[in-house]
């Protein structure tokens, strides 16, 4: 009962042998024109549970270097902050999703979403679904929640955290040096979000 009402619905139908698992051929879309994100921003507003995870640079500056957009299995971008893809421009195109949203039933996937609102600024707070705190409410004996405990356990998919992946190397020369590997490791985590809400 508390999975479904908490649209964990992956949580009950993982379980259901009758079912055989499609082979999806995922595309991961790096954006770094103002165009693409244009596109990207329009597809998210006819979406019914888009999932964004953001990427801040270490250090004193915090400021936002990535955006990753999962629509569904197949759908997966990330947009960088970069050229005329500005923080600014994002955060007004995600204010201007979130205010849609409010007037439907649909919802912004996030994880911890305290974290979100100074990209995803809006009042009323219904528009989003928080994958950490679902997770939580639903196991409240597991202390902390990471996106990986969400992903194995709700989303079944295997993410890598930060650390396996890139070890000490800061966020600002992972994209730099690594980008395609950044992308997909990225745009996992995004999937995994929408794979525990759907």
């Amino acid at each position: 009962e508390w999975c479904l009402k908490l649209n964990f619905k992956n949580m009950l139908s993982r379980f259901d042998q009758s079912k055989v698992a499609e082979k999806i051929q995922r595309e991961y879309h790096s954006v770094t024109e103002l165009s693409e994100a244009e596109d990207v921003f329009d597809a998210c507003a006819k979406a019914e549970s888009p999932a964004f995870t953001f990427y801040v640079a270490d250090g004193e500056s915090s400021a936002l270097e990535a955006v990753v957009v999962c629509l569904d299995e197949e759908k997966l971008y990330c947009l960088f902050i970069r050229n005329f893809i500005t923080e600014d421009y994002v955060v007004s195109r995600l204010k201007a999703l979130a205010e849609s949203f409010a007037e439907s039933n649909k919802k912004l996937l996030t994880f911890d979403v305290k974290k979100c609102y100074d990209y995803i600024p809006c009042n009323n707070t219904e528009v989003f679904f928080d994958c950490k705190l679902a997770a939580y409410l639903l196991n409240p004996n597991h202390k902390e929640y990471e996106l990986e405990d969400v992903a194995a356990e709700h989303g079944d998919i295997n993410c890598r955290d930060y650390k396996q992946c890139f070890g000490k190397k800061s966020l600002s020369d992972v994209i730099e040096e690594d980008e395609q590997e950044f992308v997909e490791y990225a745009c996992m985590r995004s999937l995994a979000l929408q794979k525990a809400y759907i």
